[in-house]
């Protein structure tokens, strides 16, 4: 099928949306720290589950060494340091700030691309991700935070909370290539993913009890809604998601992948609309029209 890796990082775009919902709604009941591990402890089950069914292993062991340890490296840097770095920009500068940042990930990871594996893209390649990173920095730079109305929060950029958001974004390019090299001797890219979270759950599961938060993640447990929602996103997120990005970058250059799938922050505009009231101005639906320009670019 023709485009099928850019079609999954389309999708892969859409789930990251919809878990993003998720985690803000649940990171302000209980925390981003707690989000990040439980979140990966909701999609474990799931890995575990299909792996047993459709793979006939419960946990991937028939891989390779060498897929184990740069899968591995790559959860490391994608599952457990990225989010650390992102969700804690979050609180500091708020998530329109810190996605500004963040959408630097699809030239960092094309560079990354083109340094570890030598991964080349063609002049309509480059053309696309400029138009698509143009039309998603103006949605960004212009939307506003959610409720401006009394008793909203207002961010600014902060050198800490920029520093947070920018160890993001490159930590997040070298893990896509990473995982890249880890998929040459992967068939299954829900396989490969579930070598990501294992190795990134690992070391929350050793951050959490070092950091002496474990009352603290324990009572994010008994909350029932958080949990709702963190259910919800660890199925778009972790669990399809995550998978759908590893199919991509698999059938195409690490750059072009992380270019769709930044196209999360024009795809939550109509959430933001329904869910949190936010006005939406022809402005930023004059951005996303130039992000899709720019995905029809990437197409060609």
């Amino acid at each position: 099928m023709p485009y099928l890796g850019e079609l999954a990082a389309l999708a892969t775009a859409f789930c990251w949306t919809v878990s993003a919902m998720c985690w803000t709604a649940a990171g302000r009941r209980v925390g981003s720290l707690a989000v990040n591990i439980i979140r990966l402890l909701l999609a474990l089950p799931l890995f575990l589950a299909y792996s047993w069914i459709m793979l006939g292993e419960v946990i991937p062991f028939s891989a390779s060494l060498h897929a184990w340890l740069w899968l591995g490296a790559s959860g490391i840097a994608g599952f457990f340091l990225c989010d650390l770095f992102f969700f804690q920009s979050f609180l500091l500068i708020g998530p329109r700030l810190a996605l500004l940042v963040f959408s630097l990930a699809p030239l960092i990871s094309a560079l990354f691309g083109w340094l570890l594996i030598g991964e080349q893209l063609t002049r309509w390649n480059w053309i696309g991700m400029a138009t698509t990173l143009a039309g998603i920095l103006w949605v960004i730079l212009e939307s506003p935070e959610a409720g401006e109305g009394k008793g909203a929060k207002h961010y600014r950029m902060t050198w800490r909370g920029g520093l947070y958001a920018l160890l993001a974004t490159g930590v997040q390019g070298l893990a896509t290539v990473l995982a890249k090299i880890g998929l040459r001797d992967m068939t299954s890219a829900f396989a490969a993913t579930e070598i990501r979270l294992i190795c990134g759950l690992v070391c929350f599961l050793l951050l959490i009890p070092a950091l002496g938060r474990n009352d603290h993640v324990l009572r994010a447990f008994r909350d029932a809604r958080a949990m709702r929602i963190m259910a919800m996103g660890a199925v778009a997120g972790p669990f399809v998601g995550v998978t759908l990005l590893m199919f991509a970058i698999k059938l195409i250059p690490a750059g072009l992948a992380q270019t769709f799938v930044s196209l999360s922050p024009v795809m939550i505009i109509p959430f933001t609309a329904v869910i949190f009231k936010e006005r939406v101005s022809f402005r930023a639906v004059f951005g996303a029209l130039i992000a899709v320009l720019g995905v029809f670019l990437l197409f060609r």
